[in-house]
């Protein structure tokens, strides 16, 4: 089974043939006392036996729509619930993106972390009534509900969003973006125009991150933002990642993310790449969700994180 998990992980560069990658379509073509962190840090019960390891994998998942039918991309409503409750069973617990690379996981003793990520900012992340109330019909819907009677299991994930009106309803853009927060949830960077970076020039990837971050900053007051590459696919001069100037003004992002491959290797790891972090697509193809929730916890070449 390793075999074909690896090969997932070298689609990922600038040129990925992998399906996975290949079916990734434009967004554009697509149409108080919550629960935190807090209630995790707070429990002192372990949470499986596993041995304390800080030098395990991250598991990353990658998620996009939610549909009446899963696909590479799309997963349903039940599949969704399923992935949550199969991750708590096996003792993952939620963090975002910077909880990890700040070292201020809010994780119980024997607990894995697992950071859940949203590319696109689809209408089905999060979807507002006419009332302005969260629909349960949503990916965010659908893990709040779950929170409740799994509070060390809180929304806590990253969204890497898209403007102008990310999730949809334009009059409940901000009203999103701000439940996401309360909840715990951390706001990204998903370029400006969802372009293919490796297609582009420096000049036009220096303006798609830095007109993104500005809108990010503008809207929201986001910044020191990790981003996820349009298609998983990296510019061609990644010299630009680590930072640069753009009509005067100094640039730069928290790390980036790729699409369809491995869980990533810890920070301590000489493999790490902290402008190339791989991704785990949540789907039932190979290489997907399903495959590593059945590797990972046996694994001795996957092995995950675990919290001492």
């Amino acid at each position: 089974m390793l075999a074909p998990i690896a090969a997932v992980a070298c689609g990922c560069g600038s040129t990925p043939n992998h399906h996975l990658i290949n079916a990734i379509m434009s967004p554009r073509e697509s149409a108080a006392g919550e629960l935190t962190g807090q209630a995790v840090a707070e429990t002192a019960k372990r949470v499986t036996n596993r041995k304390p390891n800080p030098n395990g994998k991250i598991l990353i998942l990658e998620y996009h729509k939610l549909s009446r039918k899963s696909t590479e991309l799309d997963r349903t409503p039940a599949k969704f619930l399923a992935d949550l409750t199969k991750l708590y069973k096996l003792g993952f617990r939620p963090v975002t993106v910077s909880e990890w690379l700040d070292g201020q996981m809010p994780l119980a003793p024997g607990a894995s972390p697992v950071i859940i990520s949203f590319d696109d900012s689809h209408p089905s992340q999060i979807k507002f009534k006419k009332d302005g109330t969260l629909d349960s019909n949503c990916f965010v819907g659908i893990w709040k509900k779950f929170a409740e009677t799994h509070p060390d299991f809180p929304v806590h994930g990253t969204f890497f969003i898209l403007p102008p009106y990310p999730f949809g309803q334009a009059k409940f853009c901000k009203d999103k973006v701000k439940m996401l927060q309360d909840l715990g949830c951390e706001i990204a960077c998903h370029t400006y125009h969802h372009l293919n970076l490796t297609r582009c020039s420096d000049d036009t990837v220096k303006k798609e991150i830095a007109t993104s971050l500005d809108w990010l900053q503008d809207e929201f007051g986001v910044t020191n933002v990790p981003l996820a590459y349009p298609y998983g696919n990296k510019p061609k001069n990644m010299s630009i990642m680590k930072g640069f100037e753009y009509e005067g003004k100094e640039y730069h992002l928290r790390c980036a993310f790729l699409a369809a491959g491995n869980p990533a290797d810890p920070m301590t790891s000489k493999k790490f790449n902290l402008w190339a972090i791989p991704r785990v697509v949540a789907c039932d193809e190979e290489g997907g969700i399903s495959t590593w929730l059945k590797v990972m916890p046996k694994s001795k070449r996957f092995p995950p994180y675990v919290a001492p």
